[in-house]
């Protein structure tokens, strides 16, 4: 499914390699992932209190939920992070 990045004149440049959308052609499927949390396939929370391996075990999460659902992670088109404390 491609994906089509969206700039427009009439605001002004985003920052990095932002853009300011995001259009996908919608024939297929749409999967929504809400709520990844950083537990190991026993049901466990991995690497408590180690912020680098959770955010890798929620990473392997959404990549194996994405594939399941017969996609890649180049299908991912949003993410959103909630960090419950930057310390």
């Amino acid at each position: 499914m491609p994906k089509t990045q969206i700039t427009s004149s009439r605001i002004g440049k985003p920052s990095g390699h932002f853009s300011h959308a995001t259009m996908v052609e919608a024939r297929g499927r749409i999967v929504f992932i809400s709520g990844m949390l950083a537990k190991g396939a026993d049901g466990k929370i991995v690497g408590v209190g180690d912020i680098t391996r959770q955010t890798e075990q929620v990473c392997e999460n959404l990549k194996a939920a994405v594939e399941e659902a017969g996609g890649t992670l180049d299908d991912i088109c949003r993410v959103d992070v909630f960090v419950r404390n930057m310390e």
